[in-house]
């Protein structure tokens, strides 16, 4: 026999039912988006050691190029398309945008892989001005000829 307090069994699954629905439908939305977060942060920590490797790697590269690339290639870089997107953010749609930014960077590896990369050597020729550079500049400036 059950107590008159507590309610049979059926009642207590009605109650059940609209949050187990509410749960499924916020799940619906969540999950994409870990998948998105996950996924995005993944590529950037990818790329960012890539990008490391490959500069340390290069010609007329090194570790001392790193702080020089940061602040005169880097952060220009970031300006200049934090600039752009609030441009474009402004004009687009949300799909637009998204799609067109992920165009972008899209052909800028594509291009990297199919055409900058393969060139590498005939891009990174010494020119005269990066010899006098690494010539005339203190030993803690060394960095800067490679950035060049």
């Amino acid at each position: 026999p059950s107590s008159p307090s507590r309610p049979p069994l059926l009642d207590q699954l009605r109650e059940l039912v609209p949050r187990v629905t509410a749960f499924f439908v916020l799940l619906r939305k969540f999950l994409p988006m870990v998948s998105l977060f996950f996924l995005l942060s993944f590529n950037n920590t990818l790329l960012d050691s890539l990008k490391d490797t490959l500069v340390i790697t290069a010609a007329g590269g090194g570790a001392q190029v790193l702080p020089y690339l940061a602040v005169y290639a880097v952060l220009p870089c970031s300006i200049l398309f934090l600039i752009l997107y609030s441009f474009a953010s402004q004009r687009l749609s949300r799909r637009k945008l998204f799609n067109s930014i992920t165009g972008v960077f899209m052909a800028f590896f594509l291009i990297f892989a199919y055409a900058l990369y393969p060139h590498h050597e005939t891009l990174h020729r010494t020119t005269p001005f990066v010899a006098f550079l690494e010539r005339s500049v203190p030993s803690g400036l060394a960095g800067l000829g490679g950035v060049v």
